[in-house]
């Protein structure tokens, strides 16, 4: 996901779980955690919302 983000700057849940060959709530959890650590950012809410 890391890679993904460095290439094109952000990632919708969609790109996310298509990316991770998860489903939602796995994806969901992969970029919360990600998220908890700083290792990326939630930008927007609901269906608006990319992580960068």
């Amino acid at each position: 996901m890391l890679d993904y983000l460095s290439e094109y700057g952000e990632i919708g849940e969609n790109e996310l779980q298509e990316l991770l060959s998860v489903k939602h709530t796995r994806a969901y959890l992969a970029a919360r955690q990600m998220c908890d650590t700083g290792l990326i950012t939630a930008q927007g809410r609901g269906a608006n919302k990319n992580t960068g």
